[in-house]
Order: structure tokens, then sequence, then C-alpha cells
């Protein structure tokens, strides 16, 4: 059979393939591209993870370790979905480094409702009321103009001594699924603020009210 022959044939084959390479949905193509911007907060808390790690001076990994959920470092109360999905993605970074983390949410019977069977809660009436634990990881978040500013440790609770801390700067860019830059017109305390253009004042975490 003639060379260019086999050529063209094995050409006219491979190009259906190629189609539809091209027609996958950019989710499916995030590998080459970097993290998807849901995944992005998880690559945070294994940065975060490692950085506390490297500073551990007194944490064992088969001591029990609590995780908090981060909080506004403004009144140490106001938190976000940021802030929840963070501290899931810091058990599961330890749970990786093989420490013994406890989960705070796990309540104390399974509730069997129209939307499943389920577990995990948030009322403090639902969970369990001692929970032996001599370490806690607590952080706090910042907003500012061009980012969020993270800080993290993990405290002994019979002395409150610092065995381990971390800080961690993010920009919106690299947290797209949960940042964004500020709108021209801000909202806050009751006040509206006009700016020239977008990103003049602290990002924003999406899904937050004004």
């Amino acid at each position: 059979m003639n060379k260019s022959l086999i050529i063209a044939t094995v050409l006219a084959l491979l190009a259906p393939m190629a189609g539809q390479a091209e027609s996958l949905p950019k989710e499916s193509q995030y590998q080459a591209e970097g993290y998807p911007a849901r995944g992005q907060v998880n690559v945070l808390a294994q940065q975060m993870v490692n950085e506390l790690l490297l500073q551990n001076d007194g944490l064992l990994p088969e001591q029990p370790l609590l995780v908090a959920t981060p909080v506004s470092v403004a009144d140490f109360r106001g938190s976000n979905e940021l802030a929840q999905q963070l501290q899931q993605g810091l058990m599961a970074a330890l749970h990786a480094r093989y420490f013994n983390v406890v989960d705070v949410n796990l309540g104390e019977a399974v509730r069997v409702t129209a939307q499943g069977d389920l577990l995990l809660s948030r009322d403090w009436q639902q969970l369990g009321q001692n929970i032996d634990v001599a370490h806690v990881l607590v952080s706090s978040m910042s907003l500012a103009k061009d980012g969020l500013v993270l800080n993290s440790r993990i405290v002994d609770t019979g002395n409150k001594r610092v065995v381990a801390a971390s800080q961690a700067f993010v920009a919106p860019a690299h947290l797209t699924g949960y940042l964004a830059q500020s709108e021209r017109v801000v909202s806050r305390d009751g006040l509206l603020y006009r700016y020239e253009q977008r990103g003049e004042d602290k990002v924003k975490v999406l899904g937050d009210r004004p």
C-alpha cells in the first residue's frame, strides 16, 4: 500500500477524536489549566497545614485535634461559606498527614428525614456534650483591598500555648469561586460608598450579604 495513503487514513481516523477533545467541558480540562475554582480552597488548606506542621513544636499525631471554623478577625464571631469550606479542607489535609482529627459536627444520632439520613449538624443541642481534645486549630480571616489575610494557629487548650502558627494571603484570582473584587458602589454600615472603578474597596466573599 502507498505510504502516503496510509498516513492519510490514520489522520482521517484521528480527526474525530481531536474534535471530541476540543468539545470537552472546561471542568474536564482543568488539570492542564490549574485547579477548578471550587478546588482552590482545598489547595490553600493543604498549604496552611504544611506550614503549621513545619512550625509544630508540641502536637503529636496521635493526640486528638479539633478544627474550628475560621472567623472574622474583627469580632472573632462572623463566618461565611468560604470559612466553612476551609474548615473542611483543613480537616482533610490534617487527616491526610495522619493526624488524629476530631469532627465536632458529628451528631449523637442519625436523623431520618425526607432530605436524607443525616448525622452531621451545626445545632449544638444535637451534638455530644463532652469532647476530649487538648489541642484546637483556630483561624481568623481579614478582608483587604487586594485579597484575604488568613492567620491560623494550633493552641494547647490546657495552657493556651501556641504550638504552631501559619499566615497566608490570597488574592481573588486564586479563589475565584469564593472571592471577588469590590463593586463600584459598596454598602457598609448603612452608607453607600461610590468609587471610580471596581476593586478600590475591600474584596468581597461571594454569597455574603452586603
